[in-house]
């Protein structure tokens, strides 16, 4: 069993989560991550108006991924074949749970716990291999948690 670690982040499609960004990083091997920015099939017009106004702000404000881009289809399948299901993976998450709730409807079997890791800031240096789009970034947070988690091992 390994010590893994997760993030995401995510649209709003018509009252459910669709993950847009994801990386899983293995604690004992930082240098290769899986990291993916899945490219959304089903188009904008389809959204509620709601959903676009969310979608638009955290485009806009949060996480600034587009709903157009993206290079991979999203397979829940495909990942769990890379990653295995044996592992724990830690979570950076709110009190709320809201990235849990949503990592567990698409990876029901996965062991999933909240990382706690108070107030801890992305080093400048770290860049997103997909492109800057700040630090609201799955790859930043996840490695940034797991930096956390060797240096306090």
């Amino acid at each position: 069993m390994s010590t893994w670690f997760i993030d995401i982040k995510v649209f709003s499609g018509n009252n459910e989560k669709i993950i847009k960004e994801l990386c899983v990083m293995n604690a004992n091997d930082i240098l290769n991550p899986m990291h993916y920015v899945f490219y959304e099939q089903r188009p904008w017009y389809s959204l509620s108006e709601k959903s676009k106004l969310d979608n638009d702000f955290l485009t806009n404000h949060f996480h600034h991924l587009r709903w157009i881009e993206g290079k991979d289809v999203f397979c829940p399948t495909c990942i769990l074949d890379n990653i295995g299901q044996d592992n724990l993976f830690y979570v950076v998450d709110s009190s709320a749970g809201d990235k849990i709730k949503t990592i567990k409807a698409y990876f029901p079997k996965l062991r999933i716990t909240n990382y706690n890791m108070r107030f801890q800031r992305v080093p400048p240096n770290i860049e997103c291999p997909w492109r800057p789009h700040g630090d609201a970034c799955a790859y930043k947070q996840c490695l940034t948690a797991a930096l956390h988690y060797l240096k306090n091992d």
